[in-house]
């Protein structure tokens, strides 16, 4: 959260946790407290993709594809000029490459909302590697963050 990119940022992109990943509830309601606007990914089915939804404290949510909550609401939301955005993953190496689970949602997910905005890999220290590999469609992240320390990828 010291992340300049995350402090100056109108709009916080985060993620609802499966397991493996780093949980963001702390960060999510610390954002709620400082009023800044929250958005979460959420399925489109009629796509076949993932677009974000708004969420708030006290929002009722559904499960979406593969037991991930999303807001249980139809309204759909622009990410926004200024934006910080948290990716999970599991692995990303120090260049801000990152191995998802498959499918490239992520990745067309990032790619849908442009390059201009800030992209940020969340892992735990053991999800760091060397080297990931990279396609042509990955969207690299322009900081990694862990328990132990921050890095810049080549985006940043």
């Amino acid at each position: 959260m010291a992340l300049e990119a995350f402090q100056t940022a109108e709009t916080i992109c985060l993620y609802m946790a499966i397991a493996g990943e780093v949980q963001l509830d702390a960060v999510m309601a610390q954002c709620w407290e400082d009023g800044r606007r929250v958005l979460v990914p959420a399925y489109r089915p009629a796509q076949q993709d993932y677009g974000f939804k708004v969420i708030t404290s006290d929002m009722a949510l559904a499960e979406g594809p593969w037991g991930v909550p999303e807001p249980a609401t139809d309204a759909w939301a622009d990410v926004g000029s200024t934006a910080c955005l948290a990716v999970p993953g599991m692995a990303f190496d120090e260049a801000g490459g990152r191995v998802g689970h498959g499918g490239g949602y992520y990745d067309r997910l990032l790619a849908s909302v442009g390059s201009d905005r800030s992209r940020v890999g969340v892992c735990f220290d053991f999800q760091r590697v060397e080297r990931v590999p990279r396609e042509a469609w990955d969207v690299g992240m322009d900081f990694v963050v862990s328990e132990s320390r921050v890095t810049r990828g080549m985006n940043a």
